[in-house]
């Protein structure tokens, strides 16, 4: 059986949606059989990281421009599928190559264009829409990454519940739980994980640390990974709240993010419009009790014992949380026990083993 998987559309640096797909290929390698794999990527690639077998076959295409990714994706890639003789593509992503007509499964991690429009630009949020519901009414099966998403792709294009299912996201495969030494730092400070952006709540966030630090102002505050659209306004708002307590780390390697989380007084995500909250289970995974709404998506995974659910999003409210966990008195770390009951739910092995279950019935 030949699998094409489409990458893409995954730029070298990886967000939540490219650990997922890293992941399930990840696991890919473990479980090959008699399969064989087709792995289309652009020039520069995270993935080709993984120790590749001989069963997996990189096919790198030159995309250049989002623009030529797309043109390429839809115009040239089916031909490619068609000559390799593949019978099943796969994306982890959500864009498919809609001239093929040979089975096609898709990951659609979530709706947030519909959810929370403002987080992209007009030209992209209208892209995502249609490739969306392209992919979902032409594939033979979607998966998803909650049932949050699951419920909200069935009810919007009118799906049969058993050709979505849910693929959730996990902590790192890479790297032992707790095994790696937690750095002695002199330094006090409360970490974001996530893209700059409008409709990750930062307003909020920022609100809550300018609070803490005109009681506290040794802690810092980390920001981590991505700089999004329409930042100038929230980083405007950070220099002029947090000033010179605000550390911006970019795009930290895998084991550096640990370190960072591992030693922070706690990771805090308020979010409201999220598929999954990949930063959050990571945190856990990592033995730190992450900050989280008491809302969907996060209460799929996140319990009391495992996570710092808030009842309300009221900027005291938070603020205290926020200070008592600096002050010791609400315990941020998260025991083995709960991290291994959480992999019993979230795992990659498992995600993964859904997906090639659902491709084996193409054979």
């Amino acid at each position: 059986m030949k699998i094409g998987i489409n990458l893409l559309n995954f730029p070298e640096k990886l967000g939540g949606a490219g650990y997922y797909a890293y992941n399930i290929l990840e696991n890919m390698l473990k479980h090959v059989g008699d399969k064989k794999y087709f792995i289309f990527v652009p020039p520069k690639s995270n993935f080709e990281k993984l120790d590749l077998n001989k069963a997996f076959k990189i096919i790198r295409i030159p995309v250049g421009s989002q623009i030529t990714r797309i043109l390429i994706e839809q115009l040239v890639l089916p031909f490619m599928l068609y000559y390799h003789r593949i019978n099943v593509i796969y994306s982890p992503s959500v864009a498919l190559p809609y001239l093929f007509f040979g089975k096609k499964v898709v990951t659609i991690h979530d709706l947030l264009f519909m959810e929370n429009p403002s987080k992209y630009p007009y030209l992209r949020r209208n892209y995502i829409r249609i490739v969306t519901y392209l992919s979902a009414i032409s594939s033979s099966h979607v998966f998803t990454v909650s049932e949050k998403s699951r419920n909200m792709i069935i009810k919007e294009y009118n799906l049969p519940f058993s050709k979505v299912s849910v693929t959730y996201n996990s902590g790192s495969v890479s790297y032992e739980i707790n095994k790696i030494p937690n750095e002695v730092t002199k330094l006090k400070y409360f970490i974001y994980v996530g893209a700059i952006e409008p409709g990750k709540n930062l307003e909020l966030l920022i609100e809550v640390y300018s609070k803490i630090k005109e009681k506290y102002p040794e802690i810092k505050y980390l920001f981590t990974t991505g700089i999004g659209w329409r930042v100038n306004p929230i980083l405007e708002l950070i220099d002029k709240k947090l000033s010179d307590s605000a550390v911006y780390l970019g795009y930290p390697d895998r084991i550096a993010l640990e370190k960072y989380i591992i030693n922070s007084i706690a990771l805090i995500y308020l979010s409201v419009y999220e598929g999954f909250g990949l930063p959050v289970i990571e945190s856990i995974y990592y033995g730190k009790k992450p900050i989280v709404p008491k809302i969907s998506p996060y209460i799929e995974y996140c319990n009391s014992n495992n996570s710092i659910l808030l009842e309300s999003l009221n900027v005291e409210y938070v603020t205290n949380c926020l200070e008592q966990c600096f002050r010791g008195k609400i315990d941020t770390s998260v025991s083995d026990f709960e991290i291994m009951e959480l992999r019993k739910k979230c795992d990659w092995e498992k995600s993964y083993s859904t997906i090639i279950k659902i491709i084996n019935t193409y054979e």
